[in-house]
């Protein structure tokens, strides 16, 4: 047995057949291998003469390419871009700027030349980790570009926070007066046309210069905190209607019917007196900038007692009583 072994050991081995080389690459191989390679941070580096990269800025942090011929990043937008206005942008575009809007206060750059555009707009901080604006206290919008209406919550839940140029134009904004236009020039007079926010106040009551609408609303203050109580004519004086505002403005504190020289208040187009000449001719356009007929002031508490404006109830003076002390007790 150990004879066969060994003689089964020095048998001759069969060769092996010679390994073929490797088939050589097609092109059209080649090149879909070429598109599939990873690439490597020098892909954001656009040609220029001279050399240089950007490895020691991180590359541009993927927000930026490149450029080879100052070693510097051109961050894209949001990011430092040239464009962006920023207080700080940083050098490898690895921090974001926020959104920027007229400075609510800047160094004038002329007689009339100011209110440039500034990140946050001077009116709070950038969060840079996340390109968002920290609004200082009494500002809001994505730029702190808008003043915030005065109320927590705004106008204290009893009114409309509108834009100045909004309130311009609105007919029950107080004080009363004609629909106008504010705006037109956001880069020079009217540059707070959209940025500087007030308070339109609530009411029960219909408020304007038409009949039966009220000069002032029931909800008042610049937070519209403050509730105005009923209103009355005064019992004392039986022969004037305090309440009545037809061709007075202001509540009732300017009248804009025609004054005579003898000092007397004359209805437009009633004939005067004799002897009695204008000497204030009339300013109303009824409707317009004073009451039509049927208008009325807001008479607070019939002038018998004094107002709660945190309850919006009367508080009537002795021998006076009702909810807006209108009525005059008989032992008063």
């Amino acid at each position: 047995m150990l004879e066969a072994a060994l003689s089964r050991s020095r048998a001759p081995r069969t060769p092996r057949a010679p390994r073929a080389p490797p088939s050589p690459l097609s092109p059209l191989l080649l090149s879909l291998l070429l598109l599939l390679r990873p690439s490597s941070p020098q892909s954001t580096t656009t040609t220029s003469s001279g050399g240089g990269s950007c490895l020691a800025l991180n590359g541009c942090s993927g927000n930026g390419i490149c450029d080879a011929a100052t070693s510097r990043c051109l961050c894209y937008a949001g990011y430092g871009a040239a464009s962006d206005i920023a207080t700080y942008k940083a050098p490898d575009c690895s921090l974001r700027t926020c959104p920027s809007d007229k400075a609510w206060v800047d160094v004038a750059r002329g007689a009339s030349v100011a209110h440039a555009p500034s990140e946050c707009s001077s009116a709070g901080l950038c969060d840079r980790t996340q390109g968002r604006c920290r609004c200082f206290a009494g500002f809001e919008g994505e730029a702190c570009q808008r003043s915030s209406c005065p109320g927590l919550p705004a106008c204290s839940g009893h009114g409309r926070c509108d834009t100045i140029a909004q309130l311009a134009a609105e007919a029950n904004a107080e004080p009363l007066g004609p629909p106008t236009v504010y705006g037109g020039d956001p880069d020079g007079a009217t540059w707070d046309e959209a940025k500087v926010q007030g308070c339109v106040c609530d009411s029960a009551w219909a408020v304007g210069y038409g009949a039966g609408q009220r000069q002032q609303p029931q909800w008042a203050g610049a937070d519209c905190s403050q509730q105005r109580c009923p209103s009355g004519d005064d019992p004392r004086t039986p022969d004037v209607n305090e309440q009545d505002c037809a061709f007075y403005d202001d509540n009732g504190a300017t009248w804009r019917g025609v004054v005579g020289s003898d000092g007397q208040r004359y209805l437009p187009g009633a004939p005067l007196p004799p002897g009695v000449t204008v000497a204030q001719a009339a300013t109303c356009v009824p409707g317009v900038n004073c009451g039509l007929p049927g208008n009325l002031c807001y008479v607070s508490c019939s002038r018998r007692g004094t107002c709660n404006l945190l309850t919006g109830t009367c508080s009537c003076f002795q021998g006076y009583y009702g909810p807006n002390c209108g009525l005059k007790s008989a032992l008063g």
